[in-house]
């Protein structure tokens, strides 16, 4: 299907189950037509499973001698202008953390913070790190020529096979920057996950209390009226728009605009150090003036009342143009959780692309339970926690380890940990102690350990395998009711919101998470969730029904069973002989 759509210039999109081998599937047409292709994912980790696995086997099978490189997001990289001013602020009394970050970014080639061993908190992270609109480019900038980030950009112009994920894509498509090197074929996998990192990279993005460092606005500037607003409205969609608030940001934008003049002047005589600031001054003004009310643009406020920051997008940010115009390419969207409405989604139009499905290989009913712990205590009852906790440590013991459990929540994630990891006899592994390729390999490597991460660790991680038995889930997915992006993308839906908004969101990742038990003909397992809202709700059908086909089942004791039926057999240990699962139907 792929190669086809190569040679006859037309877009396809292809709903693919998990086995199906949707990876080498594009891969190989791909690399056989010679023409640049460039492989957007949503997520890292499938970034580098095609960049460090798959093209390498392919190149030795297909005896081509073809170049590749990864291109991330500006801010994954260590900065080497902010590491000398870094080591300039903080002089000789390096922390730990900054020890090892100087460390590390004198050896690695790359520069990206996955190939750090151990964690690194976000915090320090922002501070070695630049975002795409606070950096003023390589030509511009007094390190530019040693620019991990520039480096990635500059092995792209030349490769073959460019691997990228959504948020890079949409930022190149959406801006002036040109991040990617032209190409001839744009494969998006995850591709259910493609509009919204657009509409993210469309979004403005006002950080007023780093818009007054950087800027030096003092104190009685519209900037300090603007944070006052803001600081009272934090976790708010703005249905309507606070007293004087767009009053407030014309003049902060004016101020802001009136200082970049400033700082050019200053290049202009020679004080090259303006420059980046200029740079950065002016792409706030333009994200000042972007915010202020205009009808498509829903707006709330994030981050703390130390830190609010003002976000809005335009309700028609491109998302349903954006590869609408790309005529010039073959454009490939492939995902298990595609919808129905995706080529509409982006402009494509129904007589330019084919569509199909490819049903996966894996024999869910045999392979696989799907259980609903249905007995456990509505989440929003006082009593959920500890139960949940309860039946989680059950079914791990069960399992002999080798589980993931994830959760909706870090306070959930830390909670669970604290409750079930002393009543366990194996390594619990803990999303944030350790870099998470690290936390991965560990986890992969001992066959009866748990790792406990957030629902987002689920995305991209791949552990066939004995490694994995059970997935759990705390509770179903939806998107917090009370975060602000929501309420805005609810307010915007209208009617439709639970459906389009909050359904969905929770189908995906249900989906998502389900998809992480089996990983080849072989696997065997448990998808858990701990909610019993999945069996009585009268939404349950549709989330159900987005899971793959396994077979279902409220029964613990049932569940447990076929969990240690899955268990290594030891000769010298006392406890039930492996069951047949069909016994167990």
């Amino acid at each position: 299907m792929v190669a086809e759509a190569i040679d006859r210039r037309r877009h396809l999109v292809v709903r693919a189950g998990t086995g199906v081998g949707k990876t080498l599937a594009y891969l190989i047409p791909a690399i056989l037509s010679g023409q640049r292709t460039v492989v957007s994912t949503a997520t890292k980790q499938l970034q580098e499973q095609i960049a460090a696995r798959d093209l390498p086997s392919l190149c030795a099978a297909l005896g081509r001698d073809i170049t590749w490189a990864v291109v991330k997001g500006r801010g994954n990289y260590v900065c080497q202008q902010r590491l000398i001013e870094v080591d300039a602020e903080l002089d000789e009394n390096r922390p730990a953390a900054y020890q090892r970050l100087f460390g590390w970014a004198e050896t690695t080639e790359s520069g990206d913070r996955d190939e750090l061993t151990t964690a690194v908190s976000d915090t320090v992270w922002r501070r070695v790190s630049v975002r795409g609109d606070e950096c003023p480019g390589r030509v511009r900038c007094p390190s530019g020529d040693t620019c991990f980030a520039e480096r990635a950009r500059s092995q792209a112009t030349t490769a073959d096979v460019v691997v990228t994920n959504h948020h890079v894509y949409a930022a190149t498509l959406t801006s002036s920057h040109q991040m990617l090197p032209d190409h001839a074929i744009a494969v998006f996998d995850e591709a259910h996950q493609l509009e919204e990192a657009i509409r993210q990279m469309t979004s403005t993005y006002v950080d007023v209390a780093r818009i007054a460092r950087i800027s030096g606005a003092p104190a009685d500037s519209p900037l300090a009226d603007l944070l006052e607003t803001l600081t009272s409205h934090v976790g708010t969609h703005l249905a309507q728009a606070p007293e004087n608030l767009d009053t407030t940001l014309q003049a902060a934008t004016e101020m802001i605009y009136a200082a970049a003049a400033e700082q050019r002047a200053l290049v202009s005589a020679g004080q090259e150090s303006a420059r980046r600031r200029a740079h950065a001054l002016a792409l706030i003004g333009e994200n000042l003036a972007l915010s202020q009310t205009t009808a498509d643009r829903p707006r709330w406020v994030e981050g703390t009342l130390s830190q609010p920051v003002l976000r809005s997008y335009s309700a028609d940010s491109g998302v349903h143009q954006i590869l609408g115009d790309a005529q010039r390419r073959t454009v490939v969207l492939t995902s298990a959780t595609i919808g129905d409405d995706i080529p509409a989604a982006f402009g494509i139009p129904c007589d330019a692309a084919t569509t199909a499905t490819v049903s996966s290989p894996f024999a869910y009913e045999d392979q696989a339970i799907f259980y609903c712990a249905a007995d456990l205590p509505d989440p929003r009852q006082p009593g959920w926690a500890a139960a949940a906790h309860a039946e989680l440590s059950t079914l791990i013991k069960a399992a002999g380890g080798r589980t993931l459990a994830l959760f909706t929540s870090w306070n959930s994630l830390h909670a669970a940990h604290a409750a079930v990891a002393p009543t366990l006899d194996v390594d619990v592994l803990v999303q944030g102690e350790l870099g998470r390729q690290e936390l991965l390999r560990r986890f992969r490597d001992d066959n009866t350990s748990c790792l406990f991460g957030t629902i987002g660790l689920a995305q991209g991680t791949d552990i066939p395998g004995d490694a994995l038995t059970l997935v759990t889930l705390d509770r179903l997915p939806f998107p917090p009711a009370r975060d602000p992006y929501y309420q805005a993308r609810r307010a915007t839906a209208r009617a439709r919101a639970f459906q389009d908004v909050d359904l969905r969101h929770a189908q995906t990742l249900l989906a998502q998470v389900a998809g992480r038990l089996i990983r080849k003909s072989t696997d065997r397992g448990v998808f858990a969730v701990l909610d019993p809202r999945l069996a009585n709700a009268g939404y349950r059908w549709s989330l159900v029904n987005a899971a793959p086909p396994m077979r279902r089942s409220r029964d613990s004791v049932e569940v447990c069973e076929f969990l240690r039926s899955l268990r290594p057999v030891n000769p010298d240990a006392e406890g039930p002989l492996p069951v047949d699962f069909k016994s167990l139907a």
